[in-house]
């Protein structure tokens, strides 16, 4: 069926590309999915008419649509043209960012010079590219792009399914008899013959591509809350074929934050003591504590005093340097121990520190509290070894590292996708 005066709809994008005249339009955020009828993500479809469009987080509005080569070089489909010759937008994404609508390739583009519903065959293979814009004149700079194929054979596919999950307790795996969970809407890039940025699902929709064979490279992005760190590869890469038709990338990632530590200034200070005061056994049982971390003979802490006062021991807090590590790491050790007996942090908390022993990317308090123990007992524990202890206790103690027990907040908006 041809369109009402679209066979000049090329002519009057062109003669827009030649003449210079763009209607101003923002860069894209935001990311747009192809799909095949039922929204499943595909890069691969049997037929031209089985594309649809599919989008979240983009700018709302009308959108012009666009198919060309793979290069961009040639235009197969462009938008049709109303009566007075303007290019007519079809695509609507609503205030939520989501497209209106499925929109099925084939009805919302002509090929060009005739004005045919569709697109033309490419001529690489083919192999195709979308473009999606406010301005019809396509700047690179304001459109959004998704490369996909018509299958011109039978080509075998596979299913990639991408997770990404709270790693609570560090271990790079999903633990979800543990209570870690699933994180959805978290950006990932997939490349190897495509380029295409997703958003994660959670249990119940979760992120499953359809694909031909190959090996594919698929990375996380950063979200813009600096307080996430990965607990595993940031890139992943994964085989499909007949043997492994089916495979799945994993990313675990944690936030950081407060977890009841106090520093070495609190527990010399007049805070410090009333907390110490206020404990079973006060200042004199705490100070038994800390004095029988290495038994009562030899005591473990360096330099540790005999007074059971709070003003000596304040004294020995501050009186720690990093010219003596294993009298600095005695100070944070102490610090940290009193956090718990005083019920501040919980000895099964999790402190993320991969300097202290790879791979292991951190440790409960209770863990980490014996390996400054061992380390101190041990007259053949290196000064490197002491200082990565009393660096992971230091941020601990300055409520830096603590695995949060529940996600924080995340996002991408300043994540730059072409």
């Amino acid at each position: 069926m041809r369109k009402s005066a679209a066979f000049l709809s090329a002519i009057v994008v062109f003669s827009l590309l030649a003449s210079g005249l763009t209607l101003a339009a923002p860069s894209v955020t935001g990311a747009l999915h192809l799909t095949d009828s039922l929204g499943s993500h595909a890069s691969s479809f049997a037929d031209k008419g089985d594309v649809y469009l599919k989008g979240n987080n983009l700018p709302s509005g009308y959108y012009y649509v666009r198919i060309t080569n793979s290069n961009g070089s040639v235009n197969l489909g462009v938008p049709p043209v109303d009566g007075t010759l303007v290019p007519v937008s079809k695509v609507t994404v609503d205030p939520n960012g989501q497209l209106h609508e499925l929109y099925r390739l084939w009805d919302i583009v002509v090929t060009p010079g005739d004005g045919e519903d569709g697109f033309l065959d490419s001529p690489n293979g083919g192999t195709y590219k979308v473009w999606l814009s406010q301005d019809p004149t396509f700047p690179n700079s304001a459109s959004k792009t998704k490369t996909f194929g018509i299958e011109e054979e039978c080509e075998p596919f596979g299913h990639l399914q991408i997770v990404k999950f709270y790693d609570y307790n560090l271990n790079g795996r999903l633990d979800v008899d543990e209570g870690e969970q699933i994180l959805p809407g978290w950006l990932v890039h997939v490349v190897d013959g495509i380029d295409w940025w997703e958003y994660t699902g959670d249990t119940i929709n979760p992120l499953v591509l359809v694909l031909p064979f190959d090996t594919y490279t698929i990375s996380e992005a950063t979200p813009d809350q600096s307080n996430w760190v990965p607990t595993t590869p940031k890139f992943v890469y994964v085989v499909l074929d007949e043997s492994n038709s089916c495979g799945t990338a994993w990313f675990g990632n944690v936030c950081l934050g407060c977890g009841g530590g106090r520093t070495l200034g609190f527990w010399s200070n007049k805070n410090g003591k009333k907390a110490m005061e206020a404990s079973n056994g006060g200042v004199v049982g705490l100070l038994g504590e800390l004095r029988a971390l290495g038994g009562e003979s030899t005591p473990l802490l360096w330099k540790f005093p005999d007074g059971n006062d709070h003003a000596t021991f304040s004294s020995w807090l501050l009186g720690a340097t990093a010219n003596e590590m294993g009298y600095m790491l005695s100070a944070q050790l102490a610090a940290m121990k009193l956090g718990v007996l005083t019920g501040l942090v919980g000895e099964g908390d999790y402190v993320y520190c991969p300097e202290v022993q790879a791979p292991y990317l951190g440790f409960t308090v209770e863990e980490l509290m014996q390996k400054a123990v061992d380390a101190l007992a041990d007259m053949n524990s290196t000064r490197q070894y002491l200082e990565a202890l009393k660096t992971a206790l230091d941020n601990a103690n300055n409520n830096l590292t603590f695995v949060q027990k529940f996600p924080c907040p995340y996002d991408f908006v300043n994540t730059e996708i072409p």
